[in-house]
């Protein structure tokens, strides 16, 4: 990098908790993220925790649900999902 802050960024399907993906990235650098569920399921939850340290922190996301599926006849059509949700919270983090 070019002397400029770096973030660690962690990403935990809470399920397990299963740590799924780890990488270092930029304080100028956008996260982009999106969660969708698959047909008739619930968009995911989406929780970002900032240590106190961290001044600068650039994320896009788009959290959806999926569309309920189609019967064979068409008539009737399966329930959509809920859109998931987003927070972020403010804590110490360990290394």
């Amino acid at each position: 990098m070019n002397g400029s802050d770096i973030l660690m960024i962690r990403i935990y399907d809470t399920n397990g908790p299963t740590l799924v993906s780890e990488f270092k990235m930029s304080t100028n650098q956008t996260l982009n993220f999106s969660l969708k569920g698959g047909n008739g399921g619930n968009g995911g939850n989406l929780t970002i925790i900032k240590d106190p340290s961290v001044k600068e922190f650039n994320i896009n996301y788009q959290i959806t649900c999926g569309r309920g599926g189609a019967e064979h006849n068409a008539s009737m059509s399966g329930r959509d999902g809920r859109d998931g949700t987003f927070k972020e919270e403010v804590r110490a983090v360990k290394m």
